[in-house]
This record gives C-alpha cells, sequence and structure tokens, in this order.
C-alpha cells in the first residue's frame, strides 16, 4: 500500500514556498520547493475570490480526490507543495484536472531532483 502524503499546516512552510518555483493552471497555481524531511507534504488553499464556504470546500474536496488520484508520481520525492484553488476549478472536469496535476507532478519530478 503507498502512503499518502503528508500535510502543511503551518503558515511558515506555506510562506517559505513562496520563494521556490511556481506552475499555473487553469484550475490552480502549483508551488513547490524541496523540503528536508524526505517525502512529500501537500496543501490545500482555497481564497475567498473562489465563492462562499461551501464552493471553497467542495474545490478543496475536488483537489484532495484529484491528488489521492496521481499521488504515486511524488513518492520517494522531498518536496513541499501548495496547490492554491483558482475561481474556475468548480467548471474543469474531474478528468483534467487529475492530467493537470499529473502533468505538473512530472514536471516536478525534473526540476526537484
Amino acid at each position: 500500500m503507498i502512503k499518502a502524503p503528508e500535510t502543511l499546516t503551518k503558515r511558515s512552510d506555506f510562506v517559505k514556498l513562496n520563494k521556490g518555483g511556481k506552475h499555473v493552471r487553469a484550475a490552480f497555481v502549483l508551488r513547490f520547493d524541496r523540503n528536508d524531511i524526505g517525502w512529500p507534504r501537500i496543501g490545500i488553499t482555497a481564497s475567498k475570490k473562489i465563492g462562499n464556504a461551501v464552493a471553497r470546500n467542495r474545490a478543496k474536496r475536488r483537489l484532495r480526490a484529484a491528488i489521492r488520484a496521481c499521488h504515486p508520481k511524488l513518492m520517494g520525492k522531498a518536496i513541499d507543495i501548495n496547490i492554491i484553488a483558482r475561481t474556475n476549478i468548480l467548471d474543469i472536469a474531474h478528468a483534467d484536472l487529475i492530467q493537470d496535476l499529473t502533468a505538473c507532478f512530472d514536471l516536478i519530478g525534473g526540476e526537484s531532483a
């Protein structure tokens, strides 16, 4: 069984990611940087630009589901990732969301090594 990535929770971890790399997609912005822990950690951000609490929670649920589908690409990488939801994340098909995340995770694998 593959272990799921841990979650970023501290503000200092999120602030540190602003200095790292960045990938922009239609549904999200992905910020990343190396970590010293040895395994991947992922954080999800959904601001009030997304909508009310119901819309923000739905956006985060969709992102978590997409991460579960493609997180094996991150295994063995010491990297912190913050996925920032954009306003149109609720309009994009789930398959497209998974495809975009997979493409970003593949790019990160080359840049973080």
